[in-house]
């Protein structure tokens, strides 16, 4: 089936001009969705917020220049690292 048939509960408007995709994964939540490229990502690069933390020692390389979040675990729960992941 088409994206449009497997999600038809939204649709995708234009975001700045730009024709959005609509992207179903296989999973309960549709996106919509249009590359780097076409409608510019604001990744916050320059982001100053006492909450943030550097990436675990363990994260891949590609993690570099990741800003990660503090977590809080609820009760029974630790912090840790999972592989692959930047946090």
């Amino acid at each position: 089936k088409a994206d449009g048939e497997q999600c038809p509960q939204i649709t995708c408007p234009k975001a700045l001009g730009v024709e959005m995709k609509l992207v179903c994964t296989g999973g309960c939540c549709p996106t919509c969705w249009a590359p780097d490229h076409v409608v510019k990502l604001d990744r916050h690069a320059a982001l100053e917020n006492p909450s943030t933390i550097p990436p675990a020692p363990q994260a891949p390389t590609t993690c570099s220049g990741a800003r990660c979040f503090e977590p809080v675990c609820g009760e029974g729960f630790t912090k840790g690292h999972k592989q692959g992941d930047c946090c």
